[in-house]
């Protein structure tokens, strides 16, 4: 479907781009927040099995606005799925999949500070540990799977009902959908990607780079200058003159970027408050967050608060 995800794992979270290039909002409290967290789903459990592709941090399959977790118990003869609501418009989407032996070694782990957003676990549990988990984890979804009725025959296993599951087509496309895409996981270099993206045109990805990837002071410099020879279009290329616009609202951003880096960040404010380019503060804006939350240093998150504020005041007199 096009869609991109960065997953940052130290940080527990991550952020889908669609095909536009720009980030997709699936926290409907706060439609401005462009980071999701990354949570994790547990089965309770031995007898619960999990296909290996899945355990760990999984890329699942969404299917009608539902994650699908697919599992099997020992007593079951087919293969089931919990289903988990979301906004996302991709067709995969990154969750933690684990199995833990019973409900003594999860009360140990949540002493540790573990964080677990969903449970599983099946009608065997004992009914006071059902009861504990409830007090201990009052804000977990918990899915008690009603397994006494289900055959324990040695009939060869079916597939998750109503969905076909392709194990190679999922492995393969975990983070990218196929062809020119691949090149993404050959290089971290932000300047040879862009050059990438730059010569084949695909603007939105140019776009989402400068918001997914690190950079320095230098890459944002070699960039714009590659920026500036397309715009300059010396050999009159016409489908480079068709895409004139976007490539300066590009350069707008990586100038932009180049603020960022070097914490520049009464410029920034500058800039805000001179441009009425809706789409341009919008992009600015998403730069704002993604630096706020990267940075450990309290003066500079008020600082980076502020230029929210700026942003807000000055979307608010554009549309009036």
């Amino acid at each position: 479907m096009g869609f991109h995800i960065k997953v940052r794992q130290h940080r527990n979270s991550f952020i889908i781009f669609k095909p536009d290039g720009n980030p997709e909002r699936l926290n409907l409290a706060n439609p401005n927040e462009i980071i999701n967290p990354l949570k994790t789903i547990a089965f309770i459990g031995s007898g619960f099995d999990i296909r290996s592709h899945y355990l760990g941090l999984a890329f699942l399959p969404v299917k009608n606005s539902r994650i699908l977790i697919p599992y099997k118990h020992r007593r079951m003869n087919q293969e089931k799925a919990i289903l988990i609501h979301t906004p996302s418009q991709s067709d995969l989407l990154p969750m933690r999949v684990e199995i833990i032996p019973d409900a003594v070694e999860l009360m140990q782990l949540l002493k540790t500070g573990k964080i677990i957003h969903y449970l599983v676990v099946d009608d065997e549990l004992p009914r006071p540990s059902v009861l504990q988990i409830k007090e201990r984890m009052a804000k977990v979804y918990l899915f008690v799977i009603k397994i006494s009725a289900f055959s324990t025959s040695k009939e060869p296993g079916k597939k998750l009902q109503g969905e076909k599951f392709d194990d190679d087509r999922v492995r393969a496309t975990d983070l990218i959908d196929s062809g020119n895409e691949k090149i993404e996981l050959l290089s971290q270099n932000p300047v040879f990607l862009a050059r990438i993206f730059l010569r084949n045109l695909e603007l939105a990805k140019v776009k989402s780079l400068f918001l997914e990837k690190s950079m320095k002071k230098e890459d944002t410099d070699f960039i714009k200058t590659f920026l500036e020879i397309m715009i300059r279009n010396d050999q009159k290329k016409p489908e480079l003159q068709k895409a004139k616009k976007e490539l300066e609202m590009l350069t707008s951003y990586v100038e932009m970027l180049s603020l960022m880096i070097e914490k520049r960040l009464e410029e920034v404010s500058e800039v805000i408050l001179r441009e009425n380019n809706r789409d341009k503060i919008i992009f600015y804006d998403y730069l704002i967050k993604r630096y706020k939350n990267e940075s450990q240093i309290r003066e500079e998150q008020i600082k980076f608060w502020e230029l929210e504020a700026i942003v807000k005041t000055r979307l608010d007199e554009i549309k009036s």
